[in-house]
């Protein structure tokens, strides 16, 4: 009988050595669903206001750079809410469906930094927009939904692990431009289908 009591709080001993010295378990996989509204503020640069749900329930506002590479337009975008700070990089090929409206197909969206309480936040995801993204550069308005299905707050995994998404190019490439009608500081590819030069 004694060795039976013995046996069992040597294995309750050693089940709690086991919960003690054992990392928290990591948080596992689930969707995220960034929405961002924001205006072009130059060229080249837009700025906004960000939600965010899922493993990420926050809210702020974001600045945003992008250069273009042929159809493929390169973003940075910095996310600033409540508990840090979440950036995002995206690849993506711009569509214009008329003169003033892009949409943006293919490509993906990855976490490229963190700070704060997503110190750890990893994740991706393709596309890099959801169809009802839009860039209107007459309006000013810009409206896009990065949706992960993966992201975590795992540890960061190798670089050989993580969604693959291509490196944004050593410089800026930028397309001939034309200022869009009534819209001070609001700037659209030139269209070569039209000969209106103006600038």
């Amino acid at each position: 009988m004694r060795i039976g009591y013995m046996w069992r709080g040597a294995v309750v001993a050693v089940v709690a050595t086991l919960m003690v010295a054992a990392p928290a378990a990591a948080t596992q996989p689930q969707a995220t669903t960034f929405a961002l509204d924001g205006h072009f503020t130059g060229p080249n640069t837009i700025e906004g206001t960000w939600t965010a749900t899922g493993v990420v329930n926050d809210a702020g506002s974001y600045t945003e750079t992008f250069w273009f590479a042929g159809e493929t337009v390169h973003v940075e975008k910095v996310l600033t809410g409540s508990r840090g700070t979440i950036v995002l990089r995206v690849n993506t090929v711009v569509e214009w469906i008329s003169p003033c409206t892009a949409i943006f197909r293919a490509g993906a969206w990855q976490i490229a930094g963190q700070t704060g309480a997503y110190e750890r936040l990893t994740g991706g995801g393709t596309p890099a927009a959801e169809a009802a993204g839009y860039g209107d550069v007459c309006t000013g308005e810009i409206h896009l939904i990065h949706q992960g299905r993966r992201t975590s707050t795992n540890p960061r995994p190798s670089a050989a692990a993580r969604p693959a998404i291509a490196p944004a190019p050593a410089r800026p490439v930028f397309p001939d431009i034309q200022r869009a009608p009534h819209v001070r500081g609001s700037l659209r590819p030139r269209d070569p289908r039209t000969s209106d030069s103006r600038a």
